[in-house]
């Protein structure tokens, strides 16, 4: 879509540095203070990747009255527009951030830089997936 503006990219990334600098202070923490820091982490984390989800919806046509607003109309669109593996990075970054880092609580302190590292990446693949008409 030439011309295409929108900040949701660069506020995925404040998401993501955010959801890091939580990590850091959760690390340092103690017992429940520490438990509850990763998991706001996680939400933030989460957070970054509907931003970039919706920057790519926008890119590819989808107005912004139109953007879904629940997981099952992020799911719908997420087959219609995205190819197989953003679709995939799509479904793993649901799955890490937001139902097992968040609601389960889950996910080990040890494994976030990694996943946080792929939530980069995905960041990257939606930015150089929108320009290029990267639906099905």
């Amino acid at each position: 879509m030439v011309g295409f503006t929108d900040d949701r990219l660069d506020l995925a990334r404040e998401l993501l540095q955010a959801a890091r600098d939580e990590f850091a202070r959760a690390e340092e923490a103690k017992g429940g203070a520490a438990v509850i820091g990763l998991r706001n982490s996680c939400g933030k984390g989460w957070l970054a990747a509907l931003e970039a989800v919706n920057y790519f919806f926008l890119t590819q046509g989808v107005p912004v009255s139109e953007l879904p607003e629940n997981d099952r109309g992020r799911k719908y669109f997420a087959c219609r527009y995205m190819n197989r593996d953003l679709r995939r990075a799509y479904i793993d970054m649901r799955q890490t951030f937001h139902v097992d880092g968040y609601y389960e609580g889950i996910v080990e302190f040890d494994d976030m830089p990694r996943y946080f590292d792929e939530l980069e990446e995905f960041i990257v693949s939606i930015e150089s997936s929108s320009g290029n008409g990267a639906g099905k």
